[in-house]
């Protein structure tokens, strides 16, 4: 993504800006201090200052309400602490300047823009502050449709909800009292591999283990194809009111936040296969390795798992 920051001159003292698009809606600039801070301001032609005692604290940012007398700007001021993060910050301010152009009014666009820092706060609190990386988000597909999937079946939301462990980091992305369900995407129609990232993932010694395979090809339009944003939309439209905000915290815990980017490449998606990790399974784990062997990551060909495939998950009782 560009650095909107690497084209601004940085000032011997105060702040050099740069306005973000001569068509905004609501202006946005990005600046410079002359310490070199990285900087976000959303215009305002009025004091809006007393919108900002809903602001969150953020460990990383300054956020606060300034004139500049020398310009005639006031405003919403975002700074960034600290400069290795300023790829993520790059996002988000887009992200709020994408917000603002959305609203009527500016003092509405205060508001959604400080709304938007709220949902960040819960997103940066989460401990996986990043973007999602292409394998992470096919990954997250990947569960999804396994949620999807198992909720259209009759399964409890609750506790699905509950048992999808994917997002905490968890040795299996669904962890059931007597069940676990590691999850995988796999590109293309037929055949493929599949890729296991630890000696832990087709083993639990106190439950059945099975392996759900999600097979995904790039492209298409329609209501075949689905980004990750919308993958998330539909997830969420077939869940009770009740459990949206576990499942916002789930999100969360994955490291997604609802951001433009996510709007493409769009997936088309396979059912769920299941297969059940059972005698003879071609799978490695702390069992069968020489002793001291850790870390472990191979592969699996999906021809060679055929015998262990299920018609149908067993229901957690």
């Amino acid at each position: 993504m560009m650095d909107r920051w690497d084209g601004i001159r940085r000032p011997d003292s105060g702040q050099s800006w740069v306005l973000r698009s001569a068509t905004d809606r609501t202006p946005c600039h990005f600046g410079l201090s002359h310490e070199g801070a990285a900087g976000f301001l959303v215009q305002a032609s009025e004091d809006c200052s007393d919108l900002l005692r809903a602001a969150p604290e953020l460990a990383s940012l300054d956020i606060d309400f300034l004139s500049f007398p020398e310009t005639g700007v006031m405003g919403l001021v975002v700074w960034l602490r600290q400069e290795r993060d300023r790829a993520l910050f790059g996002v988000l301010c887009e992200d709020l300047a994408g917000v603002a152009q959305t609203c009527d009014s500016e003092r509405q666009a205060f508001r959604s823009v400080i709304s938007r820092l709220v949902r960040w706060q819960k997103f940066l609190s989460s401990g996986r502050a990043g973007i999602l990386s292409p394998e992470e988000m096919r990954g997250l597909m990947a569960e999804l449709a396994v949620l999807r999937h198992l909720a259209d079946l009759g399964w409890a939301q609750g506790a699905l909800l509950a048992s999808w462990d994917g997002p905490s980091g968890a040795p299996q992305d669904f962890r059931f009292e007597k069940l676990c369900l590691e999850v995988k995407s796999v590109s293309g129609g037929s055949g493929g591999t599949v890729r296991i990232s630890s000696e832990y993932q087709l083993q639990d010694l106190s439950r059945d283990v099975c392996l759900g395979v999600v097979r995904m090809s790039e492209g298409g339009e329609g209501d075949a194809a689905l980004s990750l944003n919308e993958m998330v939309s539909v997830t969420a439209a077939g869940l009770e009111a009740r459990y949206l905000a576990v499942f916002e915290q789930k999100l969360a815990a994955a490291g997604y936040l609802d951001l433009d980017l996510y709007g493409q490449p769009r997936f088309s998606l396979n059912p769920p296969e299941f297969f059940l990790v059972s005698e003879g399974f071609p799978g490695l784990h702390v069992g069968n390795v020489p002793h001291g062997v850790s870390s472990l990551r191979y592969e699996l060909d999906m021809r060679v798992l055929e015998p262990f495939r299920i018609d149908i998950l067993p229901e957690p009782a």
